[in-house]
């Protein structure tokens, strides 16, 4: 269950067009080029046109809803319509609305829906990306799953397509080192969706607690030891590298995240690697409330 949380740090927005009423993609559906503008539906219960959802050549109509559950043990839900007839549906919490991030890709196209709750919620109810196959239309990708263990509040959006990868840009909280950015890529192969690498950069919040300073925070790209801390040599965790002292300072820029396994890619001096993604772990880091 994902906590109630408020941010102590911006992160970065991605730019999209939000769409209320008529729809028109803003980059050539028919290219395998770079794309950085999508088009973003955002109003429920409309039918959308201009897409050729189903891929047989002729324009379709595209519906989001949201049906409300009538007692809290049930799941509200998001449903999806193509051509007036339910397409889709996925349990989503106390999802109350959603977004959905229009990507074409070589004459076809894959919805990326963020489903969010309205109330005092920070993070996503869920994420995932849909697309029509083999005569329905099916997920084909759940990065809220695949990436949930990280942390708290997790936030996702469409970065970019590139050489055939579908970029998302995520923002979370970390209980080892705090608020970061990350990014997931999807290699596209036809209708599916891949992932590219397990192992990926992250850009950490670098807001520390101050000590000895008027100010309340201070910036660092480094993180303090508040314990003995084993580092090891790869993510199988077999060999230890060296340990990190309590007190000492790494410079975390990688994450690895698998089957709900999280772990951190650090440097101090010339030695490196991989330490297990634990709370509270590295002293005076910013959290929320």
């Amino acid at each position: 269950m994902k906590k109630t949380m408020k941010k102590v740090v911006a992160v970065a927005l991605i730019l999209t067009s939000t769409i209320a009423v008529t729809p028109k993609v803003s980059v050539d559906a028919a290219t395998k080029d770079q794309k950085w503008h999508f088009d973003t539906l955002s109003q429920l219960d409309y039918d959308y046109t201009g897409y050729d959802v189903t891929g047989d050549g002729k324009e379709d109509t595209i519906k989001f809803s949201v049906v409300q559950s009538e007692d809290y043990n049930t799941p509200n839900k998001v449903l999806i319509y193509v051509n007036g007839k339910k397409a889709f549906s996925k349990d989503a919490s106390c999802t109350t609305t959603c977004l959905t991030t229009v990507i074409p890709y070589d004459n076809q196209y894959f919805f990326f829906t963020r489903a969010i709750c309205e109330e005092d919620v920070d993070g996503d109810m869920d994420d995932f990306i849909t697309c029509w196959k083999d005569g329905k239309l099916v997920q084909v990708a759940d990065p809220m799953d695949d990436l949930n263990n990280i942390g708290y509040d997790l936030t996702m959006k469409v970065r970019n397509v590139y050489e055939g990868k579908i970029n998302l840009e995520y923002s979370v909280q970390n209980m080892a080192i705090g608020w970061i950015t990350g990014e997931r890529e999807y290699a596209i192969d036809k209708q599916s969706l891949k992932i590219v690498s397990y192992k990926n950069y992250i850009s950490p919040s670098y807001w520390r607690v101050s000590s000895g300073s008027s100010l309340p925070y201070v910036y660092s790209d480094s993180f303090v030891a508040a314990k003995n801390i084993k580092v090891y040599k790869k993510v199988d965790k077999k060999k230890v590298a060296f340990t990190l002292k309590k007190g000492q300072k790494i410079k975390i820029y990688q994450i690895y995240v698998k089957n709900g396994k999280v772990m951190l890619y650090g440097k101090k001096g010339s030695k490196k690697g991989w330490l297990e993604s634990k709370d509270f772990i590295f002293k005076d880091v910013a959290f929320s409330d």
